[in-house]
């Protein structure tokens, strides 16, 4: 091999190594730009979906406002809007869970009113009012106590109580469960045939009078009295009549005052 021949390959694997050189030191000059063309990409088709997902979410609302007021309607409000809040439109989510508590106070049925109040504040926690479900849940309470049968206001104490855990309200929760225990073990106590329960006094008054005048006047005027009372073991009740007679023909006494008075008395 000449001397040229051999500058000549030096010259040829110099060139070649310099080319591979730059081209490894210069990998991502285009990846950059790639990347960010992606992404933008990908936030256009997430902002898209977002919209698609918000126009399903309104025709949901129209079509559910057409509904007649009933337990299923609130529960499709309250579904709507904790998707509304996922997309983060708070203020639609609010607006239907008051939409929704609205219609839940209108149930005459009591105990399906505090039920569906207490599934409404859990939601209200969900989308971060927690202070207006407390204030749902201590509302619930109250009603809870007005119901009659102790049975199920013991059942539906337990349920708010557990509402409260669940928001992290635990003493709250702690407390009405204390209560819902009480009552449910009072309730299911057998009752008695006799002695019954204990009950306050009843206490009726009465007035009547008539006068009749033609030769002579006569007439009378009285007061009529019921009273009931039952103590846990015996009971009394009392029916009386008092009333004023006059009959002017009467030489003396034309004022007579008269009385009938039936009483009955119980004891065990």
């Amino acid at each position: 091999m000449t001397l040229f021949q051999l500058k000549r390959r030096l010259i040829f694997g110099i060139s070649l190594y310099q080319m591979l050189f730059v081209s490894l030191d210069n990998p991502v000059i285009a990846s950059p730009k790639f990347s960010q063309d992606k992404t933008i990409k990908l936030i256009a088709s997430s902002q898209d979906l977002d919209l698609t997902e918000k126009s399903r979410l309104d025709q949901s609302l129209e079509i559910i406002n057409q509904m007649d007021d009933s337990p299923r309607k609130v529960i499709l409000l309250n579904n709507l809007a904790l998707n509304y809040a996922q997309l983060g439109d708070r203020q639609k989510a609010k607006a239907i869970l008051e939409q929704s508590l609205s219609i839940a106070k209108n149930f005459e049925d009591l105990a399906l009113k505090v039920t569906t109040m207490t599934d409404i504040a859990k939601y209200y926690a969900q989308i971060g009012e927690k202070n207006q479900a407390i204030e749902i849940l201590d509302n619930t309470v109250d009603l809870a106590k007005n119901v009659t049968d102790k049975s199920l206001q013991g059942q539906l104490l337990l349920e708010i109580s557990l509402k409260y855990g669940e928001i992290g309200e635990e003493e709250s929760a702690q407390t009405l469960f204390n209560q819902s225990q009480t009552i449910i073990a009072e309730a299911s106590q057998p009752l008695p045939e006799f002695p019954f329960t204990e009950t306050p006094s009843n206490l009726k008054l009465g007035f009547s009078g008539h006068i009749r005048s033609f030769r002579d006047t006569t007439g009378s005027f009285g007061i009529n009295v019921d009273f009931a009372k039952q103590w846990s073991e015996d009971d009394i009740f009392v029916d009386g009549s008092v009333y004023l007679d006059y009959d002017n023909s009467r030489s003396v006494n034309n004022y007579r005052p008269e009385s009938l008075i039936t009483t009955v008395y119980r004891q065990l």
